[in-house]
C-alpha cells in the first residue's frame, strides 16, 4: 500500500535539476514573499537539490524532514501536502519553458548569443528580438560610425525611400512636389519615426527591466550562466504572470536570430576558427577599441573565452546590421586579422604516434582543437606553478 508521502517522493525523485530549482525558488517566494538570495542553486547537484526541496516542503508544512519522508503525519498535514503538490505542479507547467523551446542552447556559442541579446537589450532599452525595430535603427544605436560604403549610404538610402514615397503619394493626389517642401516632409517623417520608436521602447521597458538581473549571469566568468539565465526566465514567469508568453516569444525569436547568424556568419573564415592566442588577443583588443565590446562582456584574460567573445560579437553584429553593412564591417575586421596573421610567428611541434596517443588519452578527445586547448591549459598551469615557486 502506498503511504501518505508516496506522491511527494514521486514528485521529488522524478524531477530534473531545472524542475527542482524551480520548486525550491517558487515555494520560498510564496512563503516569504521575496526571492531566495544567498543560495546558488545552479551549482548544486541533484542530491543537494532534493534535500533542499525536502527541507522547504517540511518547513512549509511545519513538520520535520524525517516525518515528511516516512509519512508519519496526520490526515490534515496530508491534505496540506496534496494541495501544495497540486499547486506546485500546476504552476510549474505554466512557468517552466518546455525543452523544445530551449534545446538550441546546447553550445557555448549559443549561450553567449542569448546573453548578448539580453545584455544589448538592457543597455539600449531596445528589445532586440522585436520585429518592430529596423536593423537600420538598431545599427545606428549600437555601432560607431566609420568610413564605409555601408554607413555612408545608409542614411541617404533611408531618406530616398521616404522621399520617393512622399512624391508618389503627392503625385497621386495631384499635389505639388516642390523639392524643398518634400525635404521638409521627409524630416517630419523621420521625427515621427523616432517618436514611434520611443513609444515602442516604453512598451517593452517593463519586460526589459524584468530581464535586468540576467546581465549578472555572464558566461565569461560563470560556467553555470545558462542555467541561471533559464532559471530567471522561470522566476519572471511566477513573479510576473503577464510575462509568461513574453518569455516564450523572446526565446523563440532569439532562436530564430541565432539560426540566421549561425548560417550566415562565415564559420570557415580564419577569424572564427582561430585558436592562436596571439591573434585572438590582437583581435579582442582591437574590438574593444573599435566597438567597445566591454559594454557587453566583462574583461577576460583567457584566450579561449576571448575567442568566444569575438565570435559572439560577430553574431550580434550580423543580427543588428543590414547585410551590406555587416559584410563591409566583417571584411574590415577580417582584413586586419589576415594582416596580423601574416606578421604572427607560428611555432609547430611534432609528436610521435605514441605521444599523440597519450595526448588523446589525457584529453579524452581525438580532435586537435580539443587537444590544443588541453595543452594550453597544462602549459598555463605549469608556468603559474613555476612562477609561484620562483617567487617563494
Amino acid at each position: 500500500m502506498k503511504g501518505p508521502s508516496y506522491r511527494f517522493t514521486l514528485v521529488r525523485d522524478t524531477a530534473d535539476n531545472t524542475q527542482l530549482r524551480f520548486y525550491i525558488s517558487y515555494l520560498y517566494f510564496k512563503q516569504n514573499n521575496h526571492l531566495l538570495n544567498g543560495y546558488d542553486l545552479s551549482v548544486m547537484q541533484q542530491r543537494g537539490l532534493k534535500h533542499h526541496f525536502t527541507e522547504i516542503v517540511a518547513e512549509k508544512l511545519d513538520i520535520e524532514t524525517e516525518v515528511l519522508e516516512n509519512g508519519s503525519f496526520s490526515l490534515d498535514v496530508k491534505e496540506q501536502l496534496q494541495t501544495l503538490l497540486n499547486d506546485l505542479l500546476y504552476i510549474a507547467k505554466k512557468c517552466i519553458i518546455p525543452n523544445f523551446y530551449i534545446s538550441w542552447l546546447n553550445s557555448t556559442r549559443a549561450d553567449f548569443f542569448l546573453y548578448s541579446l539580453i545584455k544589448l537589450s538592457i543597455k539600449s532599452n531596445i528589445l532586440i528580438t522585436s520585429n518592430r525595430y529596423s536593423k537600420i535603427y538598431i545599427g545606428q544605436v549600437f555601432w560607431p560610425k566609420f568610413n564605409s560604403i555601408g554607413h555612408q549610404t545608409r542614411e541617404s538610402k533611408l531618406r530616398d525611400i521616404k522621399r520617393k514615397r512622399i512624391v508618389k503619394d503627392r503625385e497621386r493626389e495631384g499635389k505639388a512636389c516642390d523639392p524643398e517642401l518634400v525635404d521638409q516632409l521627409v524630416d517630419k517623417l523621420i521625427v515621427k519615426d523616432k517618436e514611434e520608436i520611443t513609444k515602442i521602447q516604453k512598451e517593452y521597458e517593463p519586460y526589459i527591466e524584468a530581464l535586468r538581473p540576467i546581465e549578472h549571469y555572464d558566461p565569461v566568468n560563470d560556467p553555470n550562466a545558462i542555467e541561471k539565465m533559464i532559471d530567471h526566465f522561470h522566476t519572471i514567469a511566477f513573479t510576473k504572470e503577464a510575462y509568461r508568453s513574453e518569455n516564450i516569444r523572446f526565446i523563440t525569436q532569439a532562436k530564430r536570430l541565432y539560426q540566421q547568424c549561425y548560417g550566415k556568419v562565415p564559420a570557415s573564415r580564419g577569424i572564427m576558427k582561430n585558436d592562436s592566442s596571439e591573434l585572438i588577443n590582437k583581435t579582442y583588443e582591437r574590438l574593444i577599441k573599435q566597438y567597445s565590446i566591454l559594454r557587453f562582456y566583462p574583461p577576460v584574460e583567457n584566450p579561449t573565452i576571448r575567442q568566444y567573445c569575438i565570435i559572439s560579437f560577430l553574431d550580434i553584429l550580423y543580427t543588428t546590421t543590414k547585410k551590406e553593412e555587416f559584410e563591409d564591417r566583417f571584411k574590415l575586421i577580417g582584413d586586419k586579422f589576415s594582416l596580423d596573421k601574416s606578421e604572427c610567428k607560428d611555432f609547430t611541434l611534432t609528436f610521435s604516434q605514441k605521444q599523440w596517443d597519450m595526448l588523446i588519452g589525457i584529453t579524452e578527445s581525438k580532435y586537435p582543437s580539443k587537444i590544443k586547448q588541453a595543452l594550453n591549459k597544462i602549459i598555463r598551469q605549469e608556468y603559474k606553478s613555476l612562477k609561484k615557486t620562483k617567487e617563494d
